[in-house]
């Protein structure tokens, strides 16, 4: 994207009139088209979201994101962080977890009947929400839910899902539902979101699932698997990554216009000599 500068420059009254006429029309007097605009509000929206969620005392390092080097997504977090802007800004279509981080608000008398009914409802257009919202204060039958909504049709109820994990609720059962969902799915976003439980809790349960994946064409599947296969460090995989040394691509995901919607850092080559070397430096399991 160009014009980060004068983006950036811009950037406090773009936050403080959201999305409406008068910031579009800003941000197309500066040069960009109309699906840089659509793109600019995008990364505002995220930044804005993960502020909200720093405020609710989430730390910095549970979160990766494509987003994370941009420099207009950083500096919208900063201004939130440090400055006294109001804003406002369109939750529609943000993960639960965003959503919540923006509204920053903790309601004290929840309806968790109410919200098991939205959730139910399969005509009900923020069933994820409600998911999330059961979850965060803790539904009597939350674990049920969760390995329910893991086969959801709904992408961002799985989503949820799985994000909603925690070690209190982490059994040998829920263990196998999250590995079987991981086999049978060719959804990059679900096997990111599945590798972060993975490495999270050190599933050495799931190494056999993570090496099998890695003939996957989908070349952000296979990063995230090298990656998780590394963080559970069991040396015995270090042959299987070997291969990945010599492909020197990154990994690309693009939305449904052709714009790059996620790319790593890394080429599937050095992420796999970084986890390698890391692999080396571990102790091996017996």
């Amino acid at each position: 994207m160009n014009n980060v500068i004068e983006i950036i420059n811009v950037l406090p009254t773009i936050i403080s009139n959201g999305p409406n006429e008068e910031t579009i029309t800003i941000l197309r007097n500066i040069g960009l088209s109309n699906d840089e605009v659509d793109e600019v509000l995008d990364i505002i929206n995220q930044g804005i979201g993960r502020a909200g969620l720093y405020k609710m005392g989430m730390k910095q390092d549970q979160f990766t994101g494509y987003l994370d080097e941009h420099p207009v997504f950083q500096k919208t977090i900063d201004l939130i962080l440090n400055s006294n802007i109001e804003f406002q800004t369109d939750t529609d279509g943000l993960h639960p977890k965003l959503k919540k981080g923006i509204e920053n608000t903790v309601t004290k008398e929840v309806d968790l009947e109410l919200l098991l009914s939205n959730f139910n409802n399969p005509d009900y257009d923020e069933r994820a929400y409600a998911l999330y919202d059961l979850i965060k204060y803790n539904h009597p039958n939350v674990r049920l839910l969760i390995e329910q909504s893991l086969f959801d049709k709904d992408e961002m109820v799985q989503i949820t899902a799985i994000q909603g994990i925690n070690e209190n609720i982490l059994d040998d059962d829920l263990i196998q539902k999250l590995i079987d969902l991981f086999q049978g799915t060719k959804n990059h976003t679900l096997v990111s979101n599945l590798t972060h439980v993975f490495s999270d809790f050190s599933l050495r349960e799931s190494i056999l699932s993570l090496v099998q994946k890695l003939t996957s064409d989908n070349l952000m599947i296979v990063y995230d698997c090298i990656v998780c296969l590394g963080e559970i460090g069991d040396k015995n995989v270090i042959d299987n990554l070997v291969p990945f040394k010599r492909i020197d691509e990154i990994a690309i995901v693009y939305d449904e216009n052709g714009y790059v919607k996620q790319e790593t850092g890394y080429t599937i080559g050095e992420i796999a000599t970084r986890m390698i070397k890391k692999l080396n430096n571990t102790i091996k399991y017996g």
